[in-house]
This record gives structure tokens, C-alpha cells and sequence, in this order.
């Protein structure tokens, strides 16, 4: 009997781990149940401009609730403290998860190159902005990881008020590199563009082929 309350109790640690998967953040900021939803074809967000409902979220808390009150009820009366260690592998899954990511990434494309070879980060990216005229000026900061053997990479931000010209910069192999640099655009309607974001888009090129990143 003991046995078979144990077994039942196992799909409730994969329903907890399974929700951990679908809440975490990897090292590019991004979550699986994001990725799961746009797949889908169905926005992770109730609202445009990532606002209202986090669907993804909710779902992801609806199944880490029911795989924790589980897997308590029936492991509990064998281990007392099982609540406190679900409780602590969550958090340090949460604090892992991303870490892990970034180094499986770095071992699975270490000998690839191209556009394959790169990834762009928002997380910690950021640019600022001043115009003189039309002209604009914007001082940024960019995350990107470079698992490959990739050693130039092209890039420019992306911003629907000024087209920007591309840079094209050295990177390091086989690592994530923050890279500042100035670029420079035109306004495409009106004057006195000016601020900061944290939001950006970027548009990458290597070997000829373009990847925007939104």
C-alpha cells in the first residue's frame, strides 16, 4: 500500500518539475511556457505589448501548486520536511536553470558558426539616445552570446522612429560578451528624438544572412 502511495506521488514531482521548466527565465531571458505558447501560435500575454495576464505564468503556478500540495500529501507521512525541500530545490532551480542553460548552449554549438553560432540577450542590454536635427546618435550596450567560432558579428538596433546604420564589431569565441558601441541613424519623421530603452531589437548579419531579435 505504502509502495503504491509513492508511485502516485511521482506524478506529482513531475508536474512540480514540469511547472519550474515552464516558469524559469533561461540565460537569454526567455521561458519555456513563452516558447510553448508562441509555438501555439497563441500570445503568452492577454494584452499587446507584453501586458495584462502572463498566461504562461498563471499556468505555470497552476501546475507548481497542484505538484507541490501533491507531492506533500503523499510523501510527508515518510518525510516530514518534504514541503521545505520542495520549497529549496525550487529556488535553487529558479537560480540554476539559467547558468545551466548558458553552458549546455556553449557545449551543444561550440563548433558551429554563422548566424546559428549567436544569440542576443535584452537582459542587461541598453541604449541611449540624442538627436540633432533628424540626426541620431545612440550609445549602446548589447549581450550577446557567441557559442561558436564566430569571431565579427554585424549588428544595429532597431527602432520603428530611426533607421540605424549596421556596425560590424569583433567578438570573442566561445563566449557572452557585452559590447558597448555608438551608432548612428536618421529620424524618419519629425526632430528631437531623444531617451533611453532597455527594450531593444537588434537586427544581426553574419556570412550574408540577417536575424532580427525582438
Amino acid at each position: 500500500m505504502e509502495g503504491s502511495t509513492l508511485k502516485k506521488g511521482i506524478y506529482f514531482i513531475i508536474a512540480t518539475v514540469s511547472a519550474l521548466f515552464i516558469l524559469s527565465n533561461n540565460h537569454l531571458d526567455h521561458s519555456l511556457g513563452d516558447r510553448i505558447f508562441n509555438i501555439l501560435g497563441i500570445s503568452p500575454w492577454t494584452e499587446k505589448n507584453q501586458s495584462g495576464l502572463h498566461l504562461s505564468v498563471l499556468l505555470g503556478f497552476i501546475i507548481l501548486i497542484v505538484g507541490v500540495v501533491g507531492t506533500t500529501r503523499y510523501y510527508r507521512p515518510r518525510y516530514p520536511k518534504v514541503l521545505s525541500r520542495i520549497i529549496i530545490g525550487c529556488i535553487a532551480f529558479v537560480f540554476v536553470y539559467p547558468i545551466a542553460t548558458e553552458k549546455v548552449m556553449l557545449l551543444i554549438k561550440y563548433n558551429t558558426s554563422g548566424i546559428e553560432s549567436v544569440d542576443y540577450s535584452k537582459k542587461n542590454s541598453r541604449c541611449n539616445f540624442q538627436s540633432e536635427g533628424d540626426s541620431v546618435k545612440a550609445n549602446c550596450s548589447f549581450t550577446i552570446y557567441n557559442y561558436g567560432d564566430e569571431n565579427r558579428i554585424t549588428i544595429r538596433p532597431i527602432l520603428t522612429e530611426v533607421d540605424f546604420e549596421s556596425r560590424e564589431l569583433s567578438i570573442p569565441t566561445h563566449s557572452k560578451i557585452n559590447i558597448g558601441t555608438e551608432f548612428y541613424g536618421k529620424q524618419r519623421n519629425g526632430t528631437g528624438f531623444a531617451g533611453s530603452s532597455q527594450d531593444i531589437a537588434v537586427e544581426i548579419e553574419m556570412s550574408g544572412i540577417k536575424k532580427k531579435y525582438k
